[in-house]
C-alpha cells in the first residue's frame, strides 16, 4: 500500500513542475514575422518605436526579459495572436506571434 501511495506521490509531483512549466510562452519558439498589421498601418523590423506607436498605439503590456529590450505585447480585438514586438535602442528588431489571447495570463509570461 505505501508503495502506490510514494509512487503516486512521485507521479503527482512530476506532473505537478512539468505542467507549471509548459504554461510560460518559449520566446524563442514563436514564429517571426517581417511586417505587423496595425489599426494604423504597416509596422516592419527597423521602424523606429515612435513610429511603431503612432500606427499601433499604446502596447497592451511592456516587459523586458535579462537577454533582451523592451518588448511591446499588442493584442487587437478578436483577434486569435498576440503580438510581440523587440525593441533593440529604439529600433523594432524582431516581430514574434503566437495564439493566444489577452485573458490568457500565460500569454505574458516570457520565458
Amino acid at each position: 500500500m505505501n508503495v502506490k501511495i510514494s509512487y503516486f506521490g512521485i507521479f503527482f509531483a512530476l506532473l505537478i513542475v512539468f505542467a507549471a512549466k509548459s504554461y510560460a510562452i518559449d520566446f524563442w519558439s514563436l514564429a517571426d514575422q517581417s511586417t505587423y498589421r496595425c489599426p494604423g498601418g504597416v509596422v516592419a523590423i527597423g521602424d523606429s518605436d515612435n513610429a511603431v506607436r503612432e500606427k499601433c498605439g499604446d502596447p497592451l503590456e511592456i516587459t523586458s526579459r535579462e537577454d533582451k529590450g523592451p518588448i511591446w505585447i499588442y493584442h487587437f480585438g478578436q483577434a486569435r495572436f498576440m503580438y510581440y514586438l523587440e525593441f533593440v535602442f529604439g529600433k523594432l528588431q524582431r516581430i514574434l506571434s503566437t495564439p493566444c489571447n489577452r485573458h490568457n495570463y500565460e500569454c505574458f509570461d516570457l520565458n
